[in-house]
């Protein structure tokens, strides 16, 4: 290719990355400026809210609310007994069976959808569930009702649903109906077939659901059918579990409605200094409508659509007052949380823990020479390190004892030695977590005072080292009480702050007080609360799922050592991880987890019954169950990746046969794992490791753009033509793959 086709073709690629920024800034500015205001009830879905009634199940638990508007339908059946029914549904508004309950329907409703996600299901023999919409219908005083129809008031009714209808793990066909009676006069249609993994829409027609239901037993089409009550969930039996998730809601109707307000935010994750756009949306009611506004930090605004920028960090209550025309009042409150700006893009790091600091001195003597250190043989932890690489990793945790307590673990911290596992992080463009491995450093002031005075001089000779290095202060902190979050966040507080004010900005790991023990009943409430200037913070939850545990009801009484529970733990983690990345406003690097069986690692007796292999880097078949579930979990969700460091890599392990590599033996669990590499061989413009070069990975050369290899801030990944430098170059690379996948 001649010189002028060259930099014409650089030129072409450098107009196309320009010109996807300028396609995504487009339509997000577009669809703010066509945002409707106000809307009738039919014109838009909106989520579940306390208006109905979240407490009609059988079986547990019950249904959830998170903060979207989504409801979480878990039906878990961990003793495989379900052989009656159960059900578990939302309801709102009166039934034949005596009920009443939720906020009373608006009326003039002419139809109700809602969307469902069905995300996994374990069925037994015989099984047979429904995923429906039910409308109820009280009708007018009849001389004869037929037999079965007969509510609890005496009245005749009418039952109808819209349906996925799964019949021994097969669904029934579109079109597929049914009758039955219970209290009512029951008529059911399939309109939906879904398998796990898929989302659907189901939508009952008002009027066309009561004609059908009075057409097939023989009645009066004239009839005024009056609807009640609307309920919508699972039901069945035969079957260890079913998960389901149900958002968008819809009640359509003609006429005006009650006057509703909600609001709408962008960004949806602000920062400080940041322009935010507020947008009213308002429901039924009498034009003309008037708005006050409260922003959470003593600024008011009467627009319908105002904007603000928030000074400081911190959780903000912002209260939306709307007045319609005839003067009814209503109003919205959302609490928002603003953090200070990121200095670059959240990196994906993905890798193995667990080798300690000492084995970069450490030589097995079968070690080849060394790729880093010319004229060396290779140390233990380069091996392992070079390992992580073939795997398509990017990260590895480093640990050293406690310098300020007995309980320590992992050998000593010396100077030089993180010096060279910092030079073996560089060769391999490898993100390096370097942890204190303490547990009880934080029970009293002195010892805190202590730990506090240790790390001091480790910043301050290593904060201008090497960009990709994360510090974590402690590993699991303990001891100081299990409930005690406020000591653990004020402790955390005061390492941030005497880092920062060192000068260093690298990213550092907060712990989860659950990593060790606690005794709350939803983790999230164990994530520390932090500021940070610099705003470069992880929080961590260590995980793992221990039979002796299980067994002992330390999990509860539900826990049994199958795969359904595992799948239970899973979940419990995995959600808790995403709440406290919602209340926290940090993003998540999760530095241990794994396989392990048992909590005290070595099982002498009473192992777990499905024990593959022992001691320190052992594993059973349900424990391994376990991590690959959380793993496929971290790496699917959107819309980003979950980052995590599974335990242990290391020389140290007792187990048979795991030699330098711990885990990751050729007979480790580590290499049965199915994971999500973080380093795309066949596709180097994937920076965030999601298989797909998108707008993300545009953001992110642009945040090291103009950086080369000496500067803070240089993302090595983004160096696509490995030249020390991100330029125009390693941008027009990534225009030119924007939407390929791996």
């Amino acid at each position: 290719m001649s010189g002028r086709q060259d930099d014409r073709k650089r030129h072409e690629a450098l107009l196309r990355t320009l010109g996807v920024l300028t396609l995504v800034g487009t339509l997000v500015l577009a669809s703010l400026a066509v945002m409707p205001l106000t809307t009738a009830p039919s014109a838009a879905a909106v989520g579940f809210d306390d208006s109905w009634d979240y407490t009609n199940y059988r079986g547990t638990p019950l249904p959830f609310l998170d903060a979207n508007g989504t409801v979480e339908i878990r039906q878990s059946n961990t003793a495989s007994d379900f052989t009656g029914s159960y059900f578990d549904s939302l309801l709102r508004g009166s039934f034949p069976w005596g009920v009443t309950t939720g906020t009373a329907l608006p009326s003039g409703l002419t139809s109700v959808s809602v969307s469902v996600s069905l995300l996994d299901r374990n069925l037994l023999s015989g099984s047979r569930y429904h995923l429906f919409i039910a409308l109820y219908y009280r009708l007018p005083s009849l001389a004869t009702c037929p037999g079965g129809g007969i509510g609890a008031d005496g009245a005749c009714w009418l039952d109808t649903q819209v349906r996925v209808e799964n019949i021994g793990g097969a669904d029934s066909p579109v079109g597929t109906t049914e009758l039955y009676t219970s209290q009512a006069l029951g008529w059911d249609n399939v309109t939906l077939t879904l398998n796990p993994g898929q989302a659907g829409t189901l939508t009952a027609d008002v009027a066309h659901q009561c004609q059908q239901d009075l057409a097939e037993y023989g009645l009066d089409l004239g009839l005024s059918c009056t609807l009640t009550g609307i309920e919508i969930g699972t039901e069945g039996y035969g079957l260890n579990s079913l998960n389901t998730n149900w958002y968008g809601l819809r009640l359509a109707g003609p006429g005006p409605a009650s006057l509703t307000a909600s609001f709408l935010f962008y960004p949806s994750s602000p920062q400080t200094g940041q322009s935010m756009l507020f947008a009213a949306i308002v429901s039924g009611g009498v034009s003309p409508f008037t708005y006050s506004w409260d922003l959470g930090d003593g600024t008011s605004n009467a627009a319908a659509s105002p904007s603000h920028i928030y000074s400081s960090s911190g959780s903000y209550t912002v209260k939306l007052v709307v007045t319609d025309g005839s003067g009814t009042v209503v109003s919205s409150s959302r609490s928002i949380s603003v953090t200070v700006p990121r200095s670059s893009a959240v990196p994906v790091i993905v890798g193995w823990g667990g080798t300690r600091l000492d084995e970069i001195v450490t030589y097995d003597g079968t070690n080849p020479p060394s790729d880093v250190f010319p004229g060396e043989q290779a140390s233990d932890q380069e091996i392992q390190v070079r390992h992580l690489a073939s795997m398509g990793l990017n990260a590895f945790r480093v640990s050293f004892q406690s310098a300020c307590t007995s309980w320590q673990e992992n050998g000593a911290y010396n100077a030089d030695w993180l010096n060279r596992s910092i030079t073996v992080a560089r060769h391999y463009n490898m993100w390096l977590i370097v942890d204190y491995h303490g547990y009880s450093d934080l029970d009293t002031s002195s010892s805190a005072d202590c730990w506090l005075g240790f790390w001091a001089p480790v910043v301050q000779q290593f904060k201008n080292s090497y960009d990709e290095l994360v510090w974590e202060p402690i590993n699991e902190p303990t001891g100081f009480g299990d409930s005690n979050v406020p000591w653990l966040s004020l402790q955390y507080q005061r390492w941030i702050d005497q880092t920062r004010g060192s000068g260093d900005t690298h990213w550092t790991v907060v712990q989860n007080l659950c990593s060790y023990r606690c005794n709350l009943t939803n983790m999230a409430d164990g994530y520390p609360t932090v500021n940070d200037t610099a705003g470069r913070v992880f929080i961590s939850l260590h995980t793992y799922f221990f039979y002796d545990l299980c067994v002992s009801g330390v999990y509860g009484p539900s826990c049994t050592w199958d795969n359904s529970s595992a799948d239970v733990w899973a979940n419990k983690f995995y959600r808790a991880v995403l709440n406290g990345t919602t209340r926290t406003g940090w993003p998540s690097l999760n530095t241990e987890g794994g396989a392990v069986a048992f909590s005290t690692n070595s099982c002498s007796s009473n192992c777990a019954p499905d024990t593959v292999l022992s001691g320190d880097a052992g594993y059973s078949l349900t424990s391994l169950h376990f991590i690959q579930k959380l793993t496929s979990l971290y790496d699917s969700n959107q819309p980003g990746r979950v980052n995590w460091v599974w335990w242990p890599m290391g020389s140290w392990t007792n187990t048979p046969g795991a030699g330098l590599l711990g885990s990751l033996a050729p007979d480790g669990w580590g290499s049965l794992l199915q994971f999500r590499r973080a380093i795309s061989a066949s596709l180097p413009e994937d920076l965030n490791g999601d298989c797909l070069v998108n707008m993300t990975d545009v953001m992110i050369g642009a945040a090291s753009f103009g950086k080369s290899s000496r500067d803070q801030g240089f993302d090595s990944l983004a160096d696509i033509n490995k030249d020390g430098i991100v330029n125009i170059l390693d941008l027009a690379s990534i225009a030119l793959h924007y939407g390929q996948t791996c």
